[in-house]
């Protein structure tokens, strides 16, 4: 069997490869916490101005203005208009970057599990690394205790979702497996032949 050439294998291709790995940008993600109540007066004012849209509508003429232009659908597009500004000035955006692999890795290994945690399989203390991850991931400079802040003054799906999205950056991969675009396979790899 004939061995199989890498061009990666050649040391400035190699360098040059380690070099692009190490300045390619890092995955990111924004992520927004949004007021429940005020979605919620979007959602209801959008169902008001559907309700409004069918009765004009249903009225509606040849003859009489078109029925985005009727005084009572503008009306109520104003009010939509206005409760998703509001909602927009109440929701919180968090714009996360990931970590290198070494400065995650550190950061897991500065928050070790309790005893009681690590009997659990625990390789991490959730109550202190959650905060350090949130607060490391966050573009924008941000405590720990910021971090902390923010955990603890939303519900626990808020938590949950914003920790997945700074371990999900972290530990997501980017590579495929398989044959690199356009190549294909040759006799001589499949059978084994020299």
């Amino acid at each position: 069997m004939t061995a199989q050439t890498n061009d990666t294998t050649e040391p400035a291709v190699w360098a040059a490869a380690i070099e692009r790995l190490a300045n390619r940008p890092l995955p990111e993600e924004w992520i927004t916490l949004h007021d429940r109540a005020a979605v919620q007066a979007v959602a209801a004012a959008r169902v008001q101005l559907t309700r409004i849209r069918r009765e004009v509508a249903a009225r509606h003429t040849d003859d009489d203005v078109p029925v985005d232009e009727h005084p009572n659908v503008v009306a109520a597009q104003a009010v939509v208009d206005e409760k998703t500004a509001a909602a927009a000035d109440l929701a919180i955006e968090f714009h996360l970057r990931a970590m290198r692999p070494d400065r995650y890795d550190a950061l897991q290994r500065a928050h070790p599990p309790t005893d009681d945690q690590a009997k659990l399989g625990m390789v991490f203390n959730p109550e202190t690394f959650f905060p350090a991850l949130v607060a490391s991931c966050s573009v924008k400079p941000l405590t720990v205790d910021q971090a902390t802040d923010i955990v603890n003054a939303g519900t626990r799906g808020d938590a949950g979702r914003l920790f997945m999205v700074c371990r999900n950056l972290n530990e997501s991969s980017q590579l495929t497996v398989g044959r690199p675009p356009g190549r294909t396979t040759t006799t001589e790899e499949v059978s084994g032949d020299e």
